[in-house]
């Protein structure tokens, strides 16, 4: 290539650098133009928008709140205020006359009067045209559409004869599924209850003291009766009509009477956080407490009952006896409170976990006992007291499970894991008192 074709080359080269170059400035010149007004645009709405602030916090302290609707073109007819804040009705007062407060209550009542039922409790009888004498009425809840019912065990418990009034006024005898004392939850069977919804059960629900709840029952016989309240505290440790504690239960200042046993306790937003079973009082009057069983216990209990009939729960393959003032004497024991291991089954789980059982044979009662075994002083981190404790730290567990057992030996604290066996009547005879 000659010369001259050099100088074209370069020319037309440096004429194409300079046209880029011509663009890509005037790109980044629109650019800075495009968020200039932007953000010109910003800083005047945020002006608009302290401005509008001002006067509408000028306008509220010269008008008032309900001034900032007559600005709007809402009358203030159309508005009714109470403690939880404004109502507006479209159409004026002449579509309702109720507060949020009120209008949140019957939502409730809404959504779950026709899952609510009322249970009657009867003797056999000795002809079938007529039931035996009542032993008991109470409440229930619809479980599920296709005929279970839950209440309590108190409720049911002794009757042959369970008869079941839904919100139509109908009614229908219900079978006995099964029932768990220590919870004090029954479920009963019915027909087909497609026509009524079931309860929604709140199982996950973070519930906290202050928190506004309902009962919806049948005290004293009225059937579908609502009652409001809230709820005082939670956690809380019960002695169920077996004599155990119990533990985890609602604690609410709702106005329960006989009646209410069975019922669901429900949320703001119509889910059921619990099942009403008992109420409180020192003198016997209505200045009582009232509690409920959590949902997720409800739910975990009453599936358990409709699969197999019944709860199994877990126990200690061991014979062991509740510490008192004598024995520890007797003994020089450095510890006061505890369940004593008498004895353990050959080669049971307790056995081979290393427990050891006692050694001294000593006259008790009409019977003989061995002392000088291992003192179990807690279950899972829950204090054992006396007997009555192991049923409290046992409570949610099943055959299979390990729990820990924190033991007393020899002056000595240890940990150490044990398998459980299903619990049955025979050995919870084996907890001495």
């Amino acid at each position: 290539m000659t010369g001259a074709g050099k100088r074209m080359t370069a020319e037309k080269k440096s004429k194409v650098r300079r046209i880029v170059l011509w663009v890509a400035a005037a790109v980044v010149c629109l650019l800075l133009v495009f968020v200039l007004i932007r953000w010109t645009g910003s800083i005047r709405t945020r002006q608009k928008r302290d401005e509008l602030s001002r006067a509408i916090k000028m306008l509220v302290e010269q008008e008032g709140q309900l001034g900032l609707f007559e600005l709007a073109g809402i009358p203030v007819d159309y508005i009714y205020g109470d403690n939880d804040g404004y109502l507006v009705f479209e159409n004026g007062l002449t579509d309702g006359m109720y507060s949020g407060f009120e209008l949140q209550n019957m939502y409730v009542y809404d959504q779950c009067a026709s899952s609510v039922v009322y249970v009657r409790v009867y003797e056999s009888s000795s002809d079938k045209l007529t039931y035996g004498k009542q032993l008991n009425s109470g409440s229930g809840m619809i479980y599920s559409s296709d005929g279970y019912i839950l209440t309590c065990a108190h409720v049911i418990e002794g009757g042959a004869v369970f008869v079941v009034t839904f919100a139509d006024d109908t009614t229908e005898e219900a079978t006995l599924v099964g029932f768990d004392r220590e919870n004090d939850i029954a479920v009963l069977k019915a027909g087909d209850l497609r026509g009524f919804p079931p309860v929604v059960l709140d199982t996950k629900s973070d519930l906290k003291v202050g928190q506004r709840v309902f009962a919806l029952g049948n005290p004293l016989g009225f059937t579908r009766t609502l009652s409001g309240g809230y709820i005082s505290g939670l956690s809380r440790p019960l002695r169920n009509s077996s004599g155990r504690i119990v533990t985890g239960m609602i604690q609410t200042d709702l106005s329960i009477t006989a009646g209410n046993s069975g019922c669901p306790l429900i949320s703001t937003d119509a889910a059921v956080v619990g099942m009403v079973f008992s109420t409180y009082s020192e003198s016997g009057s209505f200045e009582s407490m009232s509690f409920a069983v959590p949902a997720s216990t409800v739910k975990n209990i009453a599936d358990s009952i409709i699969s197999t009939g019944s709860v199994s729960r877990g126990w200690l393959d061991l014979v062991a006896l509740s510490l008192t003032d004598p024995i520890v004497e007797y003994l020089g024991l450095g510890i006061r409170n505890g369940l004593m291991v008498t004895q353990v089954v050959p080669n049971g789980y307790a056995a081979k976990a290393g427990l050891r059982a006692g050694t001294q044979l000593v006259k008790y009662g009409n019977g003989s006992i061995y002392l000088g075994g291992d003192i179990i002083t807690a279950i899972d981190g829950y204090r054992i007291l006396d007997a009555s404790d192991v049923y409290t730290a046992l409570m949610n567990t099943s055959a299979g499970d390990r729990v820990t057992l924190t033991v007393y030996r020899n002056g000595e604290l240890f940990n150490v894991q044990v398998q459980l066996v299903a619990r049955t009547d025979e050995n919870q005879l084996w907890l001495l008192r």
